[in-house]
């Protein structure tokens, strides 16, 4: 006989975190019944001579772990305080939270409009999975912007271009942070993830290390590169498609190894490669640990709980160390090819040449090596979802390839491959990449901003310690500026020439392509980069094939592209999952051309700033 509110034995409801118990019990083969046992189970284990901190951090939802014991040994107070469990649980608690909730609202954003939801959590404990749909409906009801409740923080959900730049840019000064994080942020990346990193001097110091090496020069210096490793991308693309499926990684290859050459002059030829694994599974442990992973996020109270009987505070120091080991080892292995005058061009080089200044304004080695490997990280998923986003609709929309291919005939033509400086000549291609960054923006609903204090917007206060989300699920489905919002139609930006970074410069808000790359001072600084390797990939991919439907099971029609929200899996991140596609070669003539200029390419390399460098990426003499 168990312990009522202990552990009881029942394999099908209980999730292992995999980490062994101090007291030998396998976890795996049980589920939790509610609160009180977790006081006789510490009871018990001081007098087993068990430290409680080790408990707890080591099994499952920590806060409330308890184990097995015989009802027969405990003592009555502990037996009284079970026979409560209900009202503590079912009246206490939730009146402690009514309180909190109530001392906690301010009043002042009531004038705000917005649904009516739970009066504790609001929306709940995280964003729902259907959030793009709620938000864009509630949009529409609600006009410029509306609030809502998650969690702890109140949300202020921004819906159109004057919101926009009344609020996370004509007031950046106080709207550029981001919501406390103590153990996604402050743990797991120790601090030093810019991207989840408050607005302070060490995001400014960070800033402007980013800034100075994605100045435009810099960024135009990397074009060889790109155009390097499209040529693979055609060949791979002419070559190893037979499945209709492998195309899907060559995509995220080509995306993985531009950004790795631009940060750490490495290139990555195979997707197998081992930087590649690491490079996924850092961005795979980032991507988890995000709010409301731990609920120490979510519930900042819990903070003033010890170190030890803070719930996921083991894992999330776990987690931070293999991150910080993948960041150090690709930082480490730069400065040894520095310092053997075998670093080529490129982010990680101009940093540490440059690091005395960086030291100077209170960086560390550390926060140096986060910056390069934040750069990896976000480089490479907008440039591959995109990629392989184009590739689904491109399929599906045969009108859009025909456009495409004979733009691309008249300025180019047959005999050569598309080059970089071809692309100003490529308004209908350009379109294509804008409007796909619009239709399938990388983060849904949008990117979260945090105010420091109060903000003003029209007759409205927004206080401070507020989460400010820029609703692309509206900004870029509003019908009153884009006609049917959820087709594919590059001609809506045939007359856009600029970069995505030079329209949101501009004073009217209303003249933005998308908010894909955020906005404010929290604009992402790469966004040109990713615009010319989706432009050169692009021009190239439709130069030499036709994108067509995969067969069906029949072995003589095409099938359907599917559209649906099925084939985006992840409701937080706008990536199609692995899909078929046909790669069909236009002609003889292109497939030998696809052949020999990457058979050409691996043995001439490339050059940087008119510095050889070989097919590894490295500087050959």
């Amino acid at each position: 006989m168990y312990a009522k509110g202990g552990w009881i034995k029942d394999a099908a409801n209980h999730e292992c975190i995999g980490k062994p118990c101090p007291l030998g019990h396998e976890h795996s083969m049980w589920r939790f019944d509610p609160l009180p046992a977790q006081f006789v189970g510490i009871y018990r284990a001081r007098q087993a001579g068990i430290r409680p901190q080790d408990i707890m951090s080591n099994c499952s939802f920590s806060l409330f772990l308890s184990f097995p014991q015989s009802v027969d040994t405990m003592e009555y107070p502990l037996t009284l305080y079970q026979n409560c469990r209900i009202l503590f649980l079912f009246v206490v608690i939730p009146t402690i939270l009514l309180i909190i909730a109530f001392l906690r609202h301010d009043r002042r954003i009531d004038t705000i409009p917005g649904p009516r939801l739970h009066p504790v959590v609001g929306l709940g404990l995280k964003l729902p999975s259907n959030a793009t749909a709620l938000f864009r409906q509630w949009a529409e009801d609600y006009g410029d912007i509306f609030k809502v409740r998650i969690g702890w923080y109140n949300w202020v959900v921004i819906n159109t271009p004057e919101a926009v730049r009344e609020i996370l840019e004509k007031q950046a000064v106080n709207t550029s942070s981001k919501a406390p994080s103590p153990l996604g942020h402050d743990v797991v990346t120790g601090g030093m993830r810019m991207p989840t990193m408050p607005y302070g001097p060490q995001w400014r110091a960070q800033r402007s290390v980013v800034r100075q090496i994605t100045s435009v020069p810099m960024t135009s210096t990397f074009v060889p590169s790109q155009e390097f490793e499209t040529k693979q991308l055609l060949f791979d693309l002419a070559t190893n498609n037979g499945d209709s499926q492998r195309f899907y990684s060559h995509m995220r290859r080509f995306a993985f190894s531009i950004v790795m050459t631009n940060t750490f002059g490495t290139r990555v030829k195979d997707i197998n490669d081992p930087d590649v694994h690491n490079a996924m599974r850092s961005q795979a442990i980032m991507r988890k640990t995000l709010p409301p992973y731990f609920i120490v996020d979510e519930l900042p109270l819990l903070q003033i709980l010890p170190k030890w009987l803070q719930p996921g505070r083991r894992e999330a120091e776990e987690c931070g160390k293999e991150v910080l080991k993948i960041k150090m080892d690709l930082w480490r292995r730069l400065e040894r090819q520095h310092a053997a005058g075998k670093a080529p061009e490129c982010y990680g080089r101009e940093i540490i040449e440059h690091r005395d200044t960086w030291y100077a304004k209170g960086l560390t080695e550390e926060d140096l090596a986060w910056i390069c490997g934040g750069l990896v990280e976000a480089g490479f998923e907008t440039s591959a979802a995109t990629l392989n986003s184009l590739v689904l609709h491109l399929a599906a929309n045969p009108r859009v390839q025909t456009a495409a291919q004979e733009e691309i005939m008249r300025v180019v033509g047959p005999s050569r491959c598309p080059r970089f400086e071809d692309l100003r000549r490529l308004p209908y291609v350009r379109a294509c990449v804008k409007e796909m960054l619009r239709l399938n923006p990388i983060l849904a609903p949008g990117v979260r901003h945090f105010t420091d204090n109060d903000v003003t917007y029209k007759n409205h206060i927004i206080p401070k310690g507020t989460v400010l989300l820029a609703n692309t699920a509206y900004l870029h489905f509003d019908p009153t500026r884009f006609s049917n919002p959820h087709d594919f139609m590059p001609e809506r930006y045939l007359h856009h020439d600029l970069y995505s970074s030079e329209y949101a410069a501009m004073s009217d808000p209303y003249k933005r392509d998308h908010f894909t790359f955020s906005t404010g001072r929290r604009t992402c600084p790469g966004a040109r980069v990713a615009e010319n390797s989706l432009g050169i990939a692009l021009a190239g991919m439709l130069w030499a094939f036709e994108i067509r439907p995969p067969i069906s099971d029949d072995g003589i029609t095409e099938g359907k592209m599917d559209l649906s929200e099925k084939a985006y899996p992840n409701p937080g991140f706008t990536t199609p999952g692995p899909f078929k596609a046909r790669f069909v070669i236009r002609d003889e003539e292109r497939e030998r051309i696809v052949t020999e200029q990457w058979e050409v390419a691996m043995k001439e390399g490339y050059e940087l700033r008119g510095v050889p460098v070989d097919v590894n990426g490295v500087v050959r003499y």
